[in-house]
C-alpha cells in the first residue's frame, strides 16, 4: 500500500473488490449457514447507505459490539464502506469498560446486542447510549436486518474517489 493513498479509498476499493473476485464463493459460514461474496457485500452496502442516511458521516466512530459472525462482519463491512471508524468492543466487556472505550473514542452510532451468552445488554446499551453525548443511535443486533433491508444493496452512496 501507498502511504499516500488514504484509507477511505483503500478500504471500500478492497471490500467491493471482494464481490468482483470472488462472487459465488463462501464468504463465511456460521452454523451451517453460509453466504457468498456477493451476499455479503450487499448486504454491507445496503446497511452502509443505510447508517448513512441515519447520519453516519465519513470518519465518524461507530462502535461495534458483536460476536463472530456474519452480521458481525457485514456490520464491519458496512461501517467501512460507509467511511466510519469502526470502534471494536470485545463482546465480554460490560458497562464501565464500554463506557471508557466510549469516552475515549467518541462514537456516533454504537451496535449492540440485546442478548449474549445468558448476558443482557439491553440496559448496558442504553445507559452507555444515555451516558455517552456524541452517540446519537443506537442499534441492537436483532434491528440490523431491518436496517439492511432499507439500503440500497448495488452501491454505496458515499464517493470515495
Amino acid at each position: 500500500m501507498n502511504n499516500k493513498t488514504p484509507h477511505k479509498i483503500v478500504y471500500p476499493n478492497f471490500i467491493l473488490g471482494l464481490k468482483k473476485k470472488y462472487g459465488q464463493k463462501t464468504a463465511i459460514t456460521e452454523n451451517k449457514v453460509s453466504i457468498t461474496y456477493e451476499e455479503l457485500i450487499e448486504r454491507a452496502c445496503a446497511m452502509g447507505n443505510a447508517i448513512i442516511s441515519d447520519g453516519l458521516e465519513a470518519k465518524d466512530r461507530v462502535m461495534l459490539q458483536l460476536d463472530n459472525s456474519i452480521l458481525f462482519s457485514v456490520s464491519l463491512f458496512a461501517i467501512l464502506l460507509a467511511g466510519g471508524i469502526p470502534v471494536l468492543v470485545y463482546p465480554a466487556c460490560r458497562k464501565n469498560e464500554i463506557l471508557s472505550i466510549a469516552e475515549t473514542s467518541q462514537p456516533k452510532m454504537y451496535i449492540s446486542f440485546r442478548n449474549f451468552k445468558g448476558f443482557d445488554y439491553i440496559e448496558t446499551a442504553k445507559q452507555v447510549f444515555s451516558e455517552t453525548s456524541s452517540i446519537s443511535r443506537l442499534y441492537f443486533s436483532d434491528e440490523l436486518e431491518e436496517l439492511i433491508s432499507r439500503g440500497d444493496k448495488h452501491n454505496i452512496s458515499r464517493k470515495y474517489i
